[in-house]
C-alpha cells in the first residue's frame, strides 16, 4: 500500500509497481497458468508501465496517436470476436453476433468523428453537426448496448469493452486511447491468470456465465489469494487514474476532450464529461474484477471490504499527511489528495453496482444464455 501512496507523488512509481507484476508468474513457483497466459500478462504490463513515464495527457494534442488507438482496438476487436472461446459464430448468437459487428463499425465512424472534429476546428470550421449528434448518441448508447449482448464471461466483457472504447476515443487527444487499449488486454490476461490460479481452473473459462452466481454463503471462504485480488484491484484502479494524468492534470483541464460534443463554453457539462471520462478506465477495471469474483467463487461481501479495508488505510495515511502550513499549494495538494483517496472510496462501490448491471443485466438474449448453458 505504501507504494500506491507514494505514486500520489511520483507517479513514474506505478512503472516500478507494473514491472514487478509483469515478473509475477515468472518467479512464483505457485503460478500453473499456461505459457501463452504468461507471456500475455508479462507483456501488457510491460507495455502499460511505459504510459506513467509519458508526459501528462492535455499538454499537446495528438490525434493521430487516437486514430492509431481506434486502428488497433478494430482490429483486435474483430479478433477477439471470430475467436470460437467468445461462441458468437455459433448458430445459437446471431444476435449477439450482429451487435458485436455493430459496435465495431461505431468504433470506426467514432475514429472518424474525433478525427473530422480536430480537421474542423483546426481549419476554423467549427465542428459539424452529425459530428455532435452521433457522440451524444454513443454517450447514451454506452450503458444500454452491453444488455443486449451474451451473459458468458467474454461476449459480454468484450461488447462492454467496445461501448467503453467507442466513447473513450470520442473524448481522447492523445496517448490516453492507447493507455485504456493497453489496459483493457491487460484486464484480459488478468482474468485469465486468476482462472488458471483459481480451484476452479477445471471449469474452461468461455463457459463460465454472470447468470450461474452462487450465493456469498455457498462459496469457498477467504484465502491468501483473495488479498492479492483485492490489491490488485486497488492498483489498476490508481493505475487507471494516473496511468496518464495526475492531480494537477485534473485542475488545468484541456477542454479539447470535449470538443466532439460541444464547442461553446459550459462549466457544468464539460465537468460531467470529464468525470465521465476519468470513470471509463475505472469501469473497465471494475468490470474485470466482477469477472474474477465470478470466476474465483469467494464471498463477494468479503472480497469487496477487503477492497474498501485497502483504500481506507490508504486515506488514514493521507490524513495525516494533510497540511494546515507552509505554502498555499503544499495545504491544496495535501487537502486534495486525502479527498481523491476518500472519493475513490465512494466509487469504487458505485462502480461496483454498476458493474453488476453491466454484467449481468440482459435485456432479449435470455434463451441464448440459456442455449448455451445447457
Amino acid at each position: 500500500l505504501e507504494l500506491l501512496v507514494l505514486t500520489f507523488f511520483w507517479r513514474q512509481l506505478l512503472t516500478v509497481g507494473l514491472v514487478v507484476m509483469s515478473s509475477w508468474p515468472w518467479l512464483s513457483h505457485s503460478v500453473t497458468c499456461r505459457k501463452e497466459t504468461k507471456v500475455g500478462w508479462t507483456a501488457s504490463c510491460l507495455l502499460l508501465s511505459v504510459f506513467p513515464m509519458l508526459p501528462v495527457v492535455g499538454r499537446e494534442p495528438n490525434y493521430s496517436l487516437v486514430i492509431l488507438a481506434g486502428i488497433l482496438a478494430t482490429i483486435a476487436a474483430v479478433w477477439c470476436a471470430v475467436r470460437s472461446e467468445t461462441k458468437l459464430l455459433s448458430s445459437n448468437s446471431k444476435s449477439s453476433l450482429a451487435l458485436i459487428i455493430t459496435q465495431i463499425v461505431l468504433m470506426v465512424v467514432s475514429t472518424y468523428v474525433r478525427h473530422s472534429t480536430a480537421t474542423s476546428l483546426l481549419n476554423k470550421e467549427g465542428n459539424p453537426v452529425f459530428n455532435q449528434v452521433f457522440s451524444w448518441t454513443m454517450l447514451g448508447c454506452t450503458f444500454l448496448l452491453p444488455l443486449f449482448s451474451l451473459r458468458l464471461l467474454y461476449p459480454r466483457l468484450l461488447s462492454i469493452t467496445l461501448a467503453l472504447m467507442i466513447l473513450y476515443l470520442l473524448l481522447s487527444t492523445a496517448h490516453e486511447a492507447l493507455f485504456c487499449l493497453t489496459l483493457s488486454f491487460t484486464m484480459f490476461f488478468w482474468l485469465q491468470m486468476e482462472h488458471g490460479l483459481s480451484s476452479y481452473s477445471h471449469r474452461k473459462l468461455e463457459d463460465i456465465s454472470f447468470t450461474v452466481v452462487l450465493p456469498d454463503s455457498s462459496r469457498k471462504q477467504m484465502t491468501a489469494d483473495n488479498v492479492r485480488h483485492a490489491y490488485f484491484f486497488i492498483f489498476f484502479i490508481i493505475t487507471a487514474f494516473f496511468g496518464t494524468g495526475n492531480i494537477a492534470s485534473i485542475n488545468s483541464f484541456d477542454p479539447q476532450s470535449i470538443y466532439c460534443f460541444l464547442t461553446v463554453f459550459n462549466p457544468f457539462v464539460m465537468g460531467a464529461l470529464l468525470l465521465l471520462k476519468i470513470m471509463v478506465p475505472f469501469l473497465m477495471v471494475t468490470c474485470a474484477f466482477r469477472a474474477v469474483d465470478v470466476v474465483v467463487q469467494v464471498p463477494t461481501r468479503s472480497l469487496f471490504l477487503t477492497v474498501l479495508l485497502m483504500s481506507d488505510l490508504m486515506g488514514l495515511h493521507f490524513f495525516f499527511l494533510v497540511q494546515d502550513t507552509g505554502s498555499w499549494l503544499e495545504i491544496g495538494t495535501s487537502i486534495s489528495h486525502y479527498v481523491t483517496v476518500m472519493s475513490t472510496t465512494i466509487a469504487i462501490m458505485l462502480l461496483f453496482g454498476v458493474a453488476r448491471f453491466l454484467t449481468g443485466t440482459a435485456v432479449i438474449n435470455q434463451q441464448e444464455d440459456k442455449s448455451h448453458l445447457q
